[in-house]
């Protein structure tokens, strides 16, 4: 628990892990921030994260295929060096990000998760509100929801930027 900075974290293929806890984290400075395959991981929990980033040009952000995760929350995290997935979690219904996160390349995942209307809703929203031009958003795959009303402005809002936005 006193993690600030890292060079890489990797929790994969860990069948017994419930919680995922990183409260005081605020950097990984190369390579990849991975949480994947862990099929007893309920929650993920980095709120001071800050930055996945890399001299190297490395620096994925990917919490993928833990079947029972139900929640995530990145609500610190502004920078990574490449994409950011959070894909294949069949049960995750919750991830809380920030208005403020940029990837280095533009590419945001959240297919294959169970998201409700308003997660879907908020992520449209807070990367409308970013002011990133030129992205592509994956919200598709999984029973991930569709967005209301408010979350169509916002995607609109962000084609109209330049970005592609999938969703279900």
């Amino acid at each position: 628990p006193a993690l600030v900075v890292s060079d890489v974290i990797v929790v994969q293929d860990n069948p017994l892990l419930t919680q995922a806890l990183f409260p005081v984290l605020t950097t990984t400075n190369e390579y990849n921030f991975n949480i994947d395959n862990n099929d007893s991981l309920l929650s993920f929990n980095v709120p001071t994260l800050i930055s996945v980033n890399s001299t190297t040009g490395n620096g994925h952000f990917l919490i993928t295929n833990n079947a029972v995760l139900t929640t995530v929350d990145i609500s610190g995290l502004l920078n990574v060096a490449r994409n950011v997935n959070v894909d294949n979690n069949t049960s995750l219904t919750t991830v809380t990000i920030n208005s403020g996160l940029v990837s280095g390349t533009n590419i945001y995942s959240f297919t294959g998760n169970a998201l409700t209307e308003a997660v879907v809703d908020d992520i449209l929203n807070k990367l409308d509100l970013g002011g990133v031009v030129n992205g592509v958003l994956s919200l598709e795959g999984g029973t991930n929801s569709t967005p209301s009303a408010a979350g169509v402005v916002s995607k609109a809002n962000l084609v109209g930027k330049g970005w592609t936005v999938t969703n279900n």
